[in-house]
């Protein structure tokens, strides 16, 4: 998953055109954030996925990804930006752009120098969390809450939380998506096939904990807390990626519903339920 010198890589046109797919692959998760996960304004999403994909451009393409990281977040925010200022948005735009580039390559560095093998093990979980996702997400966060607040998308008194959020949405879509890139690499690189057993009990237990959630956010919250029991059963029973799967499509759609403002994690305010 790494690029042989992180940033020396050979611009051939294959990776031209990988760089291509995966810029695409960027813009529509973007969309498909602001889709199924936005807070007002449109913009800010409870899970960025886009902060996870361009983390893994860089690091199996090097440096020459982050161009395409900025430009694919350009076009993927230019209309969001463009329908809330009416000045300077292109100018906005482009910060926040340029930031999510920033994100890409720190992200990228601090994980070949604490995680040059990526994650390996248990052990591999505090760094990644907060010495990987963390530190680029917050240099990211601070960067795009003094352009909102310049731009005048939020008022100063409610900014700190706005700043907390982006931390924890950004850090959230590293968290979720490098281990399932990794898994899944793993399981291509080993040629080995799912067995109609181990697909079987993905599925199953995908319904299970779907259902769980829907569950939890429309009759009792405490249900929520069965999904836990049912991944770990999954993670002794099936494969890595199975496991990630679930989990990436569990919390995706329980902060889906959340983003609604529906289900047990409502508190006193809308932002403190948010996080």
């Amino acid at each position: 998953m790494h690029a042989a010198s992180g940033s020396i890589v050979p611009l051939t046109g294959r990776n031209f055109l990988y760089l291509l797919i995966a810029s695409g692959i960027y813009f529509l998760s973007a969309r498909f954030a602001v889709l199924l996960f936005s807070l007002e304004p449109g913009n800010i999403a409870l899970i960025w996925l886009p902060s996870g994909i361009g983390l893994l451009m860089v690091l199996r393409f090097g440096y020459w990804a982050v161009p395409f990281v900025v430009a694919a977040s350009f076009i993927a925010n230019s209309a969001g930006m463009a329908a809330v200022l009416t000045e300077h948005a292109w100018l906005h735009t482009s910060i926040a752009a340029l930031s999510n580039g920033v994100e890409s390559t720190l992200a990228a560095a601090l994980m070949r120098r604490f995680l040059p093998e990526g994650l390996q093990s248990f052990q591999d979980i505090f760094p990644f969390v907060f010495g990987v996702c963390l530190v680029s997400a917050a240099a990211n966060s601070t960067i795009l809450f003094v352009n909102l607040v310049s731009a005048g998308f939020f008022s100063i008194e409610s900014s700190w939380m706005v700043w907390l959020i982006l931390i924890v949405t950004n850090s959230l879509g590293m968290l979720l998506l490098v281990p399932l890139a990794q898994s899944l690499l793993q399981a291509w690189t080993n040629r080995r096939a799912m067995s109609l057993g181990e697909a079987s009990r993905c599925t199953g237990l995908f319904i299970m904990c779907t259902g769980m959630t829907w569950l939890a956010f429309d009759m009792f919250a405490g249900f929520i807390f069965l999904i836990l029991p049912a991944l770990m059963f999954l993670a002794v029973q099936g494969r890595k990626e199975s496991v990630y799967i679930t989990l990436v499509a569990t919390v995706g759609f329980t902060v889906a519903l959340a983003a609604s403002d529906y289900g047990p994690f409502l508190l006193s305010t809308a932002e403190w339920s948010r996080l």
